[in-house]
């Protein structure tokens, strides 16, 4: 099994040494094809099966008649391999690009997709026209230009963003957008593309995503960070007055008895489960509680553990 994109070092262990960036199995060395797609060259027996993706528009649309604030699902065909294990159990496999191709809505042959820009089918240019009223020559247009200029300068291809996005919000989903451009066109890493900013404020929101890739963190501990989303909804309280429950952003494949209560609840669990950096975490100025950890002798995670235990720290 091929360790790519795996932590190891010359014992083979995964979590020692740098990480394996290249198409190379590890100790051995031996060079390994990585595949965008199980359909890139017919050598393995693959299946066609069918898969459910959360469709969230928060409207009805043609093709989502039945759709609501929860969500409608959009079905389509994957192409997957079965794997069988030592232990006798299956899995069925499929390569990240397959799944995004199918919810894209792109005809490959097995089944579900659009045949070609003008079927009037999800996700195609003349479906979006009809909702944005944009032309649909001009999406064609500006997509080939951009995809035909990544290919001659080798990922050269760059998006500029202000702050104006990032004031709307659904502004998660067309950075999701721009990213999911740029990456199919192989641009993310490329000097002279990939995405640009020039307000402070608009790179904030995908500041997280982006510091292990920037700054290395895989060799040194990376910093945990707050979202200020959660900072302010939190200690403006926002969440008193909150109208939106959690139902109704609920993926339409999860089970709503298992997800219940309002939106503050999730950022409460997720800090007590370490998922969701926060501050302040604790009634007490952390700068005295170092102060008060060294005036024990004691090491501050071991104060903050004794205080928090017999209540004189909350």
């Amino acid at each position: 099994m091929a360790r790519f994109g795996f932590r190891w070092g010359p014992e083979g262990r995964a979590d020692a040494g740098k990480w394996n960036l290249e198409a190379k199995e590890g100790r051995s060395n031996t060079d390994v094809k990585l595949k965008l797609s199980v359909l890139e060259d017919g050598a393995q027996k693959h299946e066609v099966v069918e898969v459910a993706f959360p469709y969230f528009a928060g409207a009805t649309t043609p093709h989502f008649p039945n759709n609501t604030q929860q969500g409608e699902l959009n079905r389509a065909k994957v192409p997957a391999v079965r794997l069988r294990f030592a232990d006798g159990t299956e899995a069925l496999v499929a390569t990240v690009f397959d799944l995004q191709v199918a919810q894209y809505g792109i005809d490959r042959g097995l089944g579900s997709g659009a045949k070609d820009y003008d079927d009037n089918a999800p996700y195609t240019p003349a479906w979006q026209e009809k909702i944005t009223g944009v032309p649909r020559d001009q999406v064609i247009t500006v997509a080939r230009q951009f995809a035909d200029n990544a290919d001659k300068t080798h990922g050269k291809s760059m998006i500029i963003i202000g702050a104006a996005m990032n004031h709307w919000y659904h502004a998660d989903m067309n950075y999701r957008g721009v990213i999911n451009l740029l990456m199919l066109c192989g641009c993310v890493g490329q000097s002279g593309g990939g995405w640009a900013h020039y307000v402070g404020q608009e790179k904030l929101r995908p500041q997280t995503g982006w510091t292990a890739l920037a700054f290395a963190l895989d060799w040194i501990r990376p910093p945990r960070q707050q979202n200020s989303t959660s900072f302010f909804y939190a200690h403006t309280d926002q969440w008193r007055y909150e109208k939106l429950d959690v139902a109704e952003v609920l993926s339409p494949l999860a089970d709503k008895k298992a997800f219940g209560g309002s939106l503050i609840d999730y950022n409460v669990r997720a800090e007590r489960m370490g998922w969701l950096p926060s501050a302040p975490q604790l009634k007490t100025n952390p700068l005295k509680v170092v102060k008060d950890a060294h005036a024990a002798g004691l090491d501050p995670k071991d104060y903050v553990v004794k205080a928090l235990k017999d209540g004189s720290l909350q």
